[in-house]
């Protein structure tokens, strides 16, 4: 009788390790979970992610076909700012464009490559932001992009970046505060503070080697 009571209760622990085992692996992984997920509806969704040293807010906007992400050390600056209402603080939309209205840019820009980003936020950021931002099917991976800023109030192209690679069909830079931006896969002849044209650099230090070959050689014959 005592064998059949064994039998019984070890029948019986089984059990209940085999439905524990199954609730655990029915069990959700923590970073799908709905307190991850900031907003969603059929137009955007935005889902916060922490890591260890970074706050990520990934957007997907359906209705402008946009996919993008916002990046933020973690540090007491940012955790002062943002805390858990970074999304009500910051409004992380922004649009990707081509043309921008009631601006000067079209005909101060005339690169035909040229990405406008613009923020719907305007000002400063509580801290600096990395912007991961899909730009598929407009620019080809390992090219390699200019980041200019528009000055509104001055009414100027500002060189911000350059040699920012296309990787996966995405291309990163980093801000602090929200504007209009631009990517082009060439200079912009009439920005401000432009990185130096190396081919110009090489035939200037031509023409002044042959002007100084020349001097040489008239004083010579003197």
């Amino acid at each position: 009788m005592k064998k059949n009571y064994s039998i019984i209760i070890i029948s019986l622990l089984v059990v209940m390790v085999i439905c524990l085992l199954y609730l655990l692996l029915k069990k959700k992984p923590e970073s799908l979970t709905p307190k991850n997920i900031i907003a969603t509806n059929e137009v955007v969704s935005i889902t916060k992610t922490e890591l260890s040293d970074s706050v990520v807010y990934e957007v997907i906007d359906n209705q402008k076909g946009l996919t993008y992400s916002w990046t933020f050390e973690k540090n007491e600056a940012i955790n002062k700012s943002l805390k858990e209402n970074m999304e009500i603080d910051v409004n992380l939309n922004l649009n990707v464009l081509t043309s921008l209205k009631n601006s000067e840019l079209d005909s101060k820009v005339t690169n035909e490559d040229k990405l406008i980003v613009s923020f719907e936020h305007h000002g400063k950021l509580p801290s600096k932001a990395k912007i991961s931002l899909n730009v598929n099917g407009k620019y080809k991976n390992g090219e390699k992009l200019y980041l200019y800023y528009y000055n509104e109030e001055e009414g100027q192209i500002e060189f911000i970046e350059k040699d920012l690679t296309v990787k996966n069909g995405k291309v990163e830079f980093e801000i602090d505060h929200c504007s209009n931006y631009l990517l082009t896969g060439s200079i912009v002849q009439d920005a401000v503070n432009n990185p130096k044209n190396i081919n110009l650099i090489i035939i200037i230090m031509v023409v002044v080697i042959i002007v100084l070959i020349g001097a040489t050689l008239f004083q010579n014959k003197k």
